[in-house]
């Protein structure tokens, strides 16, 4: 048995975040394709939901000092949901303009996300859900047609916060 797998000797050290979150959202986004191709559809959505929340935080790393612990302890606390990196990227990215806030969650969260809610999906994705009042399992299944809505979903988001960097 391997007694390195996941010690911290082999943990790559001073990284740009930014950088890092870049690759891992390229490649939530190439695994999620695979997946797709080969009609694995609940795993695909959820690589695709994983990719734009890495998308979502090297935008933020981006603008902000990561190293600085309350952005680190920020980054942290956000987890693994779209909702609140997007949440936070809009608060450092308008910087307390109220109408200008309100404009990016309209184009980010109505336009480019459907109104669609990711953080119901994280689990319901991969596990079967017990329903107490009916006393029975069920598992939500994704179609192709869903699956290609939320990669269109990716696509779009990433298209948009590359805008982001032009303005």
């Amino acid at each position: 048995m391997q007694k390195n797998i996941g010690s911290k000797r082999n943990m790559e050290r001073s990284i740009d975040v930014a950088t890092c979150y870049n690759e891992i959202a390229l490649k939530n986004y190439q695994a999620a394709s695979i997946l797709f191709n080969n009609r694995m559809y609940n795993e695909a959505s959820y690589l695709y939901i994983q990719s734009m929340e890495k998308s979502v935080k090297e935008k933020i790393c981006n603008i902000i000092d990561s190293t600085n612990p309350y952005f680190g302890k920020e980054l942290k606390n956000i987890g693994h949901s779209v909702e609140k990196s997007i949440d936070f990227l809009i608060s450092i990215y308008c910087r307390g303009d109220l109408i200008l806030q309100e404009q990016m969650k309209n184009q980010i969260c109505n336009g480019i996300l459907k109104n669609f809610r990711f953080e119901y999906l994280n689990n319901d994705l991969r596990y079967p859900n017990y329903y107490e009042k009916n006393k029975h399992y069920s598992m939500l299944i994704i179609s192709e047609t869903d699956c290609r809505e939320i990669q269109n979903m990716a696509n779009n988001l990433n298209k948009y916060l590359k805008d982001l960097s032009r303005v």
